[in-house]
């Protein structure tokens, strides 16, 4: 027999072991660098949104596609970093801030103007175990407070 012949079975039996068996062995079937599967309990989206003068609320979407995922990652990773070491939560509230301040400047080009809007809300958004979006409101940041802490 050849090296291919006893290779090629070789390599048939690991693949029907890992299939009949359910083994996550890699690079057959285990595969690190995507993804890994979530429990429902810790999927946990950080959203921007905005208040507006008369007290209602909508989401902030801009006209770069991804931004706003992007800043609410960046956002989550603030928060748990803030969580997790009390000492740094002055540098990470100026982080936070500077993020703040660019989704601001973003808002003005594309909108024109701020007048609109009175806060910025901060959302914690979550799978309920009913297959629906509950919202937890982190922080509300008034505008003119973070257009002052720029000044």
């Amino acid at each position: 027999m050849s090296f291919d012949v006893i290779f090629f079975c070789a390599v048939c039996v690991v693949l029907l072991w890992v299939t009949v068996f359910r083994k996550q062995i890699y690079p057959f079937s285990f595969y690190p660098m995507y993804s890994v599967p979530h429990s429902w309990n810790n999927v946990k989206v950080f959203r921007l949104a905005l208040e507006r003068k008369d007290g209602s609320v909508v989401w902030w979407c801009s006209e770069f596609y991804r931004y706003p995922e992007y800043l609410g990652r960046k956002l989550k990773r603030l928060r748990d970093s803030r969580i997790n070491d009390m000492r740094k939560s002055t540098l990470l509230r100026l982080e936070q801030t500077r993020l703040l301040l660019i989704a601001l400047q973003i808002i003005e080009k594309e909108e024109g103007s701020t007048e609109a809007y009175h806060a910025f809300r901060i959302v914690e958004r979550t799978i309920t175990t009913h297959m629906e979006p509950a919202d937890k409101i982190i922080e509300t940041i008034p505008l003119n407070t973070l257009k002052n802490d720029a000044y």
